[in-house]
């Protein structure tokens, strides 16, 4: 049979592999013309030719290389050239991986590995990759190991997959409990630059169209702080209008870019360890608001995979900052009503929307002697008078049922135990939406007032017997002026009951004297 034959034999059915086989220089192999070939050989290229699952052999001592078309995709730019070719020579950049696995194989120990890592140089730049294969010994008719048998499959969009699922569930769970925006970021460009392997990672707020204000950032040890004012055009020419058109920019290596090399900006990237770079803008109603950058220590080829994590990470990100910044607004607002609360003449209180009541200001403490656990909720109802306990109550659940403002005067407890009268008003408080929130109220004590007024009840009664009582006649007027000059009439304001017997008017009260008397008036008068 001649070497047309069996390489018509072996290869034929084998895809546009076998067609380059076929056509192969056998010449400079080691394996030598196919017609040389053992049937082993024969038979295992053959099977594996004609399969749709990648699959290669490495034969003999110097290992050479056959494969079928699906494996031909693994290889990436290896391919044709790894026809035949010596298996260390294909795959020197992870020999020293994968060379004790083919030893074992050659031994005649059949090995199987599961989603192994692996820094591959396929397409020019290394990259990483996951595969998962067996490697089995290939043996002859005596039995002796006289090569290797490959099934293989590349996992690593799956581990791809797996990975930054996992990386954006903990960005998530870390954002979920970073209190600050500035915890935000720097623990974002933490995690990202760590899962990216990279040199520096950093976040910077836009300031117009030309400057960016980096706040915070992640650095490899010992590199150069990213953090402050960045001129963009410094960074690369060119780089702007696609950044503010919202598009990412991809460096490969600076000192080759026609962007950067040869620029101030290559020197700006070699002070930050970086000879890659990728900036992702962050874009809100049509408007660039930030900037994410990502560097790279050695020239690196982007993937898409990275871009879009860079790209979902700065808005995880920016969600995060946008809630603790309004936390921190919040927060802010609530220390400067707390300190002028504290700081006020008068109780100062707050409910939500259950009537619950959630602060107190330091003089109700003052106060009343209650701590805050003892008053919270609606135990500052125990602090009043057990007989105005219950009217208090059914006045405020009422009104806050309603929604409407409210005003109580009730007995307060004093920390020494004593009582005083205290006037308590409050108003409703609502969102933008028109959602109710609860109240914020004051109280006030009204005790010397209260006494005052009591008093000057007691006063009037007391008054108001003797007045009535007395057989005297009395009477209080008051002079106006009137047809007949100043002061010329009076009025009666007030009259006892012995003053009208006397008189002999009744329902005096309120009556002039010139209407009463007539002519009299000017005696009375006088």
């Amino acid at each position: 049979m001649t070497d047309s034959d069996y390489s018509l034999k072996t290869f034929q059915n084998g895809g546009d592999v076998g067609a380059l086989m076929l056509a192969h220089d056998w010449s400079k192999s080691p394996l030598g013309q196919p017609s040389q070939w053992p049937s082993p050989l024969r038979s295992v290229v053959s099977l594996m030719l004609a399969s749709d699952f990648p699959m290669f052999v490495a034969w003999g001592n110097e290992l050479a290389f056959l494969y079928n078309d699906a494996y031909s995709v693994l290889l990436g730019n290896k391919h044709p050239s790894a026809i035949g070719a010596k298996f260390q020579d294909i795959w020197s950049e992870i020999w020293d991986d994968i060379a004790p696995l083919v030893t074992s194989a050659m031994a005649g120990q059949s090995t199987f590995h599961e989603n192994m890592p692996l820094i591959m140089n396929r397409k020019g730049f290394d990259e990483e990759t996951w595969f998962t294969f067996t490697y089995s010994p290939i043996r002859d008719d005596d039995g002796r190991v006289v090569g290797m048998f490959c099934a293989s499959t590349e996992t690593t969009p799956q581990v791809l997959a797996k990975k930054r699922a996992d990386f954006r569930n903990k960005l998530h769970e870390h954002m979920r409990n970073a209190r600050t925006s500035r915890a935000a970021i720097e623990t974002s460009c933490g995690l990202l630059g760590e899962e990216m392997k990279a040199s520096f990672c950093a976040f910077g707020e836009m300031e117009g169209d030309a400057h960016c204000n980096v706040q915070s950032a992640w650095t490899m040890p010992g590199l150069s702080s990213v953090v402050g004012r960045k001129n963009l055009a410094v960074y690369g020419h060119g780089r702007n209008s696609d950044l503010l058109s919202g598009q990412p920019v991809l460096i490969g290596d600076v000192s080759t870019d026609s962007r950067t090399s040869g620029t101030e900006a290559e020197i700006s990237y070699a002070g930050l360890g970086s000879r890659a770079t990728v900036v992702v803008p962050l874009v809100r109603e049509g408007k660039v608001r930030a900037l994410l950058g990502v560097g790279m220590a050695q020239p690196h080829a982007w993937t898409q995979d990275e871009v879009s994590l860079a790209s979902e990470t700065v808005e995880i990100m920016w969600q995060a900052v946008e809630r603790a910044r309004a936390e921190e607004k919040l927060a802010e607002s609530e220390r400067r009503f707390r300190a002028m609360a504290d700081n006020a003449p008068v109780i100062v209180w707050v409910t939500d929307a259950n009537g619950y009541c959630t602060y107190l200001n330091q003089a109700w403490y003052d106060y009343t002697g209650q701590t805050r656990e003892e008053s919270a909720g609606f135990g500052w109802l125990e602090a009043t008078q057990p007989n105005d306990k219950e009217m208090a109550s059914n006045i405020f659940l009422t009104a806050n049922a309603e929604h409407k403002p409210f005003r109580i005067e009730y007995r307060l407890r004093q920390k020494d135990g004593t009582y005083r009268w205290a006037i308590d008003a409050a108003a409703p408080r609502f969102d933008e939406g028109g959602s109710f929130l609860g109240y914020i109220g004051s109280v006030i004590d009204i005790d010397e007032r209260r006494t005052a007024e009591q008093r000057l009840i007691d006063s009037e009664q007391r008054y108001r017997t003797l007045f009535n009582s007395i057989d005297e006649g009395f009477c209080i007027i008051e002079f106006v002026d009137g047809p007949h000059g100043p002061l010329s009439d009076y009025v009666h304001v007030e009259a006892n009951p012995a003053y009208a017997a006397n008189a002999g008017i009744d329902d005096v009260t309120g009556q002039y004297v010139r209407a009463l008397v007539g002519d009299e008036a000017e005696e009375w008068i006088e």
